[in-house]
């Protein structure tokens, strides 16, 4: 990768995310939601561990590694929620509609919340934005 250029994991993950909403409105599979459900696990564990690879990065400084370390966090209850959600309807059959299955899904928003607060901000003249 040369410097300044798209890392090629980011690459991948956008095409893999395109054919995964692609697949989701054209329903070439059916209304099976078997292939959405297993497609769906990559996505949360790739990201979690891109953000849990950041927070470990030695050059930023503590504030941010705090608001990586929440969206890491957030991140990683949407993979237990993903895979939850895969063995509960998949696996047992049942759905997991308003079940335990929920909280790791509902805790995302306000650990991604307070992360994306928690990032320092850089507040400049406005001859500086220009």
């Amino acid at each position: 990768m040369r410097r300044g250029g798209v890392p090629p994991i980011a690459l991948a993950l956008s095409a893999y995310v395109a054919v995964l909403c692609a697949c989701i409105l054209l329903r070439p599979f059916g209304e099976s939601a078997l292939w959405v459900n297993v497609a769906a696990i990559p996505v949360a564990l790739i990201t979690t561990l891109l953000c849990f690879a950041v927070v470990r990065h030695p050059s930023i400084d503590d504030r941010s590694r705090q608001a990586w370390r929440l969206i890491a966090i957030a991140n990683a209850l949407q993979l237990v929620g993903d895979v939850a959600w895969f063995v509960v309807e998949n696996l047992q059959g049942l759905d997991p509609t308003g079940t335990w299955v929920d909280i790791p899904y509902l805790s995302f928003y306000p650990l991604m919340l307070a992360g994306l607060l928690r990032f320092p901000l850089l507040i400049g003249k406005r001859s500086d934005a220009a």
